[in-house]
């Protein structure tokens, strides 16, 4: 899948993002049946969703919630490097958070507002990992 700076602007914070993060950004791979319906690892009919392959575990577990909750995120931080700074107040809401990332100093600067700060972190190293 091949996607582009506007698709990934415009993607909604969730499960779809959080399969983006954890197979783009942080290695893991044999992503399982995505589904935005479902939040952890089980759905309705009790088959598996959303797990895929640890390359830190080394077995297969429910990918985390990297889009939506800040400790995940956390993680996409300290891969990265990425710099997060909350806007003023009085910011529009849509631009709460700030996310950037430099490969190297002056070099290539990926910049990123969004509503939240998980939001922002997920969006700003996709566009990272991607080089869009």
């Amino acid at each position: 899948m091949t996607l582009t700076r506007e698709e990934i602007q415009g993607k909604k914070p969730g499960r779809e993002m959080d399969a983006l993060i954890a197979e783009k950004v942080l290695g893991w791979t044999d992503i399982r049946r995505v589904n935005p319906a479902v939040i952890h690892s089980f759905s309705a009919d009790g088959n598996h969703a959303n797990v895929g392959f640890s390359p830190v575990l080394y077995k297969h577990v429910p990918f985390p919630l990297y889009s939506t909750d800040i400790s995940a995120a956390w993680e996409v931080v300290d891969k990265l490097r990425i710099a997060v700074t909350p806007q003023s107040i009085g910011a529009p809401e849509e631009l709460s958070y700030m996310a950037e990332y430099e490969n190297a100093p002056y070099v290539e600067l990926k910049r990123v507002f969004a509503k939240t700060a998980p939001e922002t972190i997920c969006k700003c190293a996709l566009l990272a990992v991607l080089n869009l």
